[in-house]
């Protein structure tokens, strides 16, 4: 089984059964995407959902995710994005991070540190 990483706006034990007033834009996020990754990829658009990859430093790797109603995934860690996504997000709304695999979840606040999400995800 495959790793993804979600940020919800509830922990992971809640996040598929509880509803939000945060609502995602997909096109409004697109604009955000590209004013942060230039080179970001889209590879699927509507006015619900929009599946992205984003170009790695120095390399010609993306890495893909998706936005959806009021939730993003990506398949691959990348602190970057996460402290992105969180700047991007009302700053009213609680977001956590967390993985498929585990019950444990980051909230993401907007004085989160890239060294707590490295080492959230193990990367210390």
């Amino acid at each position: 089984m495959t790793t993804h990483f979600y940020i919800t706006p509830y922990p992971p034990a809640e996040w598929e059964e509880r509803t939000t007033d945060l609502v995602i834009d997909p096109a409004h996020y697109k604009e955000l995407l590209f004013q942060k990754w230039p080179n970001a990829k889209i590879l699927q658009e509507t006015p619900d959902f929009l599946v992205f990859g984003i170009p790695m430093p120095n390399s010609e790797v993306y890495l893909y995710g998706h936005v959806r109603k009021f939730w993003a995934c990506l398949e691959t860690p990348f602190e970057e994005f996460f402290l992105w996504h969180r700047s991007v997000i009302s700053s009213d709304c609680q977001l956590f991070l967390f993985r498929t695999s585990s019950w444990d979840a980051l909230e993401l606040k907007l004085d989160t540190t890239l060294e707590e999400v490295k080492a959230f995800i193990g990367r210390v």
